[in-house]
C-alpha cells in the first residue's frame, strides 16, 4: 500500500460520512516484513515475486462486528484506485533495489534501521530477509549488534 483514501459510511443508509487521507505511507522495505516468510526460496531457480505499491481506498461502516481497537467498526470493502510502482525481486540481488540510499559493506540492524528511519524490529525483518534470500550473511558482533555482510 502506498496510499490509502478511508471512506467511513452509515450502517443503515450506506451514504458517506466522511473521508481522509490515512497517515500512514507506504515504502519499499515493508515489503520485507511481509516476505519473512517466503525469505527462503528466492533462491530457488525459476522463483520469483513482484513488489507492488498501490493506491487503494478503504471503506468503514460502524456495525458493531469490528475490532475491539476500532470500537466496533469494521472495514466492508477494499478498492485498488491504482499502482503507484512495482519491482520485479527473482534474485537475492534484486533486494537491495528495494532499500533507499547506500549501507556500508558491513552493517547492523541498527544501521539499517537508521537508513530506513524505520525502528529496529522493522529493520531486524529486513536483516531476516535479507540473510535468508542470500543477500546478506552474518560475520560476527560489533559490540551488542549482530554484523552482517552484503553478499
Amino acid at each position: 500500500m502506498h496510499t490509502r483514501l478511508i471512506v467511513k459510511v452509515d450502517p443503515a443508509t450506506g451514504e458517506v460520512l466522511a473521508s481522509r487521507r490515512s497517515p500512514k505511507r507506504g515504502a519499499w522495505h515493508d515489503a520485507f516484513t511481509e516476505a519473512t516468510s517466503i525469505a527462503r526460496l528466492l533462491p530457488t531457480a525459476g522463483f520469483a515475486y513482484e513488489v507492488v505499491l498501490t493506491d487503494e481506498r478503504e471503506t468503514r461502516c460502524a456495525t458493531g462486528r469490528g475490532s475491539w481497537r476500532r470500537k466496533g467498526v469494521e472495514t466492508v470493502e477494499r478498492q485498488l484506485l491504482g499502482v503507484h510502482a512495482r519491482h520485479r525481486v527473482a534474485a537475492p540481488a534484486d533486494l537491495w533495489a528495494l532499500l533507499p540510499g547506500e549501507l556500508p559493506t558491513r552493517f547492523t540492524v541498527q544501521d539499517l534501521a537508521d537508513l530506513l528511519k524505520t525502528t529496529p524490529h522493522r529493520a531486524r525483518a529486513v536483516a531476516y530477509s535479507l540473510r535468508h534470500a542470500g543477500a546478506a550473511r552474518y560475520v560476527g558482533r560489533r559490540a551488542r549488534h549482530h554484523l552482517y555482510e552484503r553478499v
